[in-house]
């Protein structure tokens, strides 16, 4: 250890002299008194787990009238003869915008597919800085998101104290795109 190591580097070698374990993938998980050892069998059996806690079947009645209420809504505003929303909101995003966004990121997070870090983002040339501006703005205007801004990897993390080979007892983390996660802030800065 120096003054230049990693604080993330001394928390994993102060819990290591400590006994305690970071998060291994799964070896084996139990289901319906079936074992399940091969990545695949036990990704999907994470996909149907994880897919059965956001279905809608696990919605209040109230929740879901109020859901198909907005989803409604949308659609009349996808429609072409619904009236313009607010043009406030749908201006073009500006160069301020990106860098309070920029500046607002986590550090020493784990990227998405798309292997970019936050901090190849936050060192940028200006002309960076414009290119990635130009990318959100026209995915603002046009409404369509890149492919790879569908998807992301999830990482099933093992809950404190809970048995390893049980499916409920891991929580997904999901990695998804640095640059959809930056437009995202953006947005949500906006709104």
């Amino acid at each position: 250890l120096n003054s230049q190591t990693k604080m993330s580097t001394v928390w994993s070698m102060a819990k290591k002299m400590n006994g305690i374990q970071s998060n291994k993938k799964p070896t084996k998980i139990s289901l319906n008194n079936k074992t399940l050892e091969t990545d695949e069998e036990m990704a999907e059996a994470f996909a149907d787990e994880y897919a059965g806690v956001s279905s809608n079947q696990n919605y209040n009645p109230n929740f879901l009238i109020h859901k198909m209420d907005v989803e409604s809504n949308l659609n009349q505003h996808l429609n072409p003869s619904a009236p313009e929303p607010d043009p406030e909101l749908n201006v073009p995003f500006s160069s301020f915008e990106l860098t309070n966004a920029i500046s607002s990121l986590k550090r020493n997070t784990s990227p998405g597919q798309d292997d970019v870090l936050y901090e190849f983002i936050e060192h940028l040339p200006k002309n960076g800085n414009e290119a990635i501006l130009h990318l959100f703005n026209t995915v603002w205007s046009s409404g369509i998101l890149p492919d790879d801004w569908h998807h992301s990897i999830v990482i099933p993390i093992l809950k404190v104290g809970k048995p390893p080979e049980t499916l409920g007892s891991y929580r997904p983390i999901s990695l998804t795109s640095t640059l959809c996660k930056l437009m995202e802030r953006m947005v949500t800065s906006r709104l």
